[in-house]
């Protein structure tokens, strides 16, 4: 194998394997001309490993190969997820139909007869990089919107559906291993007051305030999501439920001692917690442990607000 690499690291690589020195010396050239990360192999074993390892943006591969031709590959290549859209170019000494015909059935995207004239290399090369990289970035893109779609729109957190998604994927695994999983419902208290007496757009500072102090009391493993209105969602995997009444009197107090300055003068805020956990048998589903933690915090708002509230378990300011 040999690499040779252009001064950019962000430019195209790409994998050239053919049974020919002389064209693979001269693709390599004409492809370091063109700025691109250029990787040579002889055999399509070796190729085919690299491809599987490494991230190239296009693969130009001789038909015949040593040991395992370019078809073989290329059949290889399009069976894995990686490889499903990675451009082809094909190098053959036969310009038989039948040849690109088949090659065509391989998803093969390119295909040149050699001897070949350097500048139709270089213009399906390009051809194919302008591909991939169209391809690449509405993969991107679509990547972005379905994270967007999950998210909710003041906070950032997760919105209620996604939450409830993983909270349900969470309880299936916890039941299966038997692992202990816990989860929160916080409540901001009084919040119909907050809109009222300094407006939504304080309201929504106070939102956004909750979900910034609730981010830095837990893990990275945890989950954190805007459950609805002033009611956030958190879970805690691996986590009992004393665990979790330490998390959640972390986050009262945090967000007790946040103040957000206002027109009016200094806000303070306090929360209302339920606790629960799935576990000892008690609860078995995710609208379970879901359920249980939301009469929690309707016990908490009962009971004077301003507090962690679980069964069991009951502690004021």
């Amino acid at each position: 194998m040999q690499e040779s690499r252009a001064s950019d690291s962000c430019v195209a690589s790409v994998l050239v394997a053919d049974d020919s020195r002389l064209t693979t010396q001269l693709m390599e050239a004409v492809l370091l001309g063109e700025g691109y990360r250029i990787v040579t192999v002889r055999t399509g074993r070796q190729a085919l490993a690299l491809l599987r390892e490494r991230q190239f943006s296009l693969a130009v591969l001789g038909v015949k190969l040593p040991g395992l031709g370019g078809f073989e590959v290329a059949e290889k290549l399009r069976a894995s997820p990686d490889g499903a859209f990675l451009p082809i170019l094909f190098l053959s000494g036969d310009s038989e139909s039948h040849t690109r015909v088949r090659s065509l059935q391989y998803g093969v995207t390119g295909f040149l007869t050699k001897p070949f004239a350097v500048p139709e290399f270089t213009a399906q090369v390009k051809s194919l990089l302008a591909l991939k990289a169209m391809h690449d970035s509405l993969q991107h893109r679509a990547r972005v919107l379905e994270e967007l779609s999950r998210r909710d729109s003041l906070t950032g957190l997760y919105n209620h559906g996604y939450f409830c998604d993983l909270v349900a994927h969470e309880c299936r695994r916890t039941l299966r291993y038997g692992e202990d999983l816990s989860c929160l419902f916080i409540d901001i208290d009084d919040f119909k007051a907050v809109n009222d007496g300094h407006g939504h757009l304080v309201g929504d500072a106070v939102i956004r305030g909750v979900a910034r102090v609730i981010g830095t009391c837990i893990r990275d493993v945890d989950v954190v999501g805007r459950y609805g209105g002033e009611e956030f969602g958190v879970l805690l995997p691996c986590t009992s439920v004393n665990q979790a009444i330490v998390v959640a009197e972390r986050i009262r107090k945090g967000i007790e001692g946040w103040s957000l300055a206002t027109k009016h003068g200094t806000l303070r805020i306090t929360v209302s917690i339920g606790a629960a956990d799935l576990g000892k048998g008690r609860l078995q589903t995710a609208d379970q442990l879901l359920e249980q933690a939301d009469r929690m915090v309707y016990a908490a708002k009962a009971q004077g607000k301003n507090r962690v509230v679980c069964v069991g378990y009951d502690r004021a300011a």
